[in-house]
């Protein structure tokens, strides 16, 4: 195959992989419902093969369940996924932390990204805007998170750990209309993810560790009282 023959065939995986993860985070594909390659592939103009890499992905990604030749469904969410993605999250996430610190002493272009993260943050927690607005900050800082890192093994772990961290995220949204009509549950997030800024940028590591496991199990805490009622359908 051309070199341009493989560049197109990887284009295909990579606009399949993000349309399908997508329809999945919008819960336009809700959790237990099945899938087909065909149908995949009719739905977004791509041939099966692209399709089939892509769901192949997202299966090790723990977002489909999937086997080869075997009827694909959207992966259900139950509370020992959340318990177990919260569990990792606290494992790499406070190391990571322990090392941006000792980054950013040398780093002065990530701390201005970091000073601006913070006015934003303190500014729309005065303002108190549209949930989409709580939600920006969360992915900015996930962003900043991955920049800092300099071990792409660590990166690709981060990454999926936040793909399936957005994912109940949006389902906890999806199920809970009021979380974004009331807006309580993103400001406290809100001002958890400022307590992690202001104590990365203030350099002391323990007060970065405390404040990252604080939102942590914080934001577990949430995720789990505001499945409980999904939770018994199971």
């Amino acid at each position: 195959m051309s070199a341009l023959g493989n560049i197109k065939v990887r284009t295909l995986r990579d606009v399949a992989y993000e349309s399908i993860k997508e329809s999945i985070l919008r819960h336009e594909l809700m959790p237990g419902e099945s899938l087909t390659i065909t149908k995949l592939s009719e739905k977004l103009g791509i041939s099966p093969t692209p399709i089939r890499e892509a769901v192949v992905r997202l299966s090790n990604e723990g977002i489909l369940d999937y086997e080869a030749n075997k009827r694909i469904r959207v992966s259900q969410i139950n509370r020992n996924d959340v318990a177990e993605i919260y569990e990792a999250r606290r494992v790499l996430e406070i190391y990571i932390s322990r090392k941006i610190v000792q980054r950013l002493q040398l780093n002065q272009p990530l701390s201005k990204k970091l000073e601006t993260l913070k006015k934003e943050t303190g500014e729309l927690l005065d303002t108190q805007k549209d949930p989409e607005h709580y939600a920006s900050i969360d992915l900015k800082l996930h962003e900043l998170f991955l920049d800092m890192m300099d071990n792409e093994i660590l990166k690709e772990l981060f990454y999926i750990l936040g793909n399936k961290s957005l994912r109940i995220r949006t389902f906890v949204e999806a199920l809970n209309q009021d979380i974004s009509e009331s807006g309580t549950a993103m400001q406290n997030s809100a001002r958890e993810h400022l307590a992690i800024i202001e104590a990365l940028l203030g350099g002391n590591e323990d007060r970065v560790v405390a404040a990252v496991e604080t939102h942590l199990l914080n934001s577990e805490r949430r995720t789990l009282e505001y499945l409980e009622d999904y939770f018994k359908t199971l």
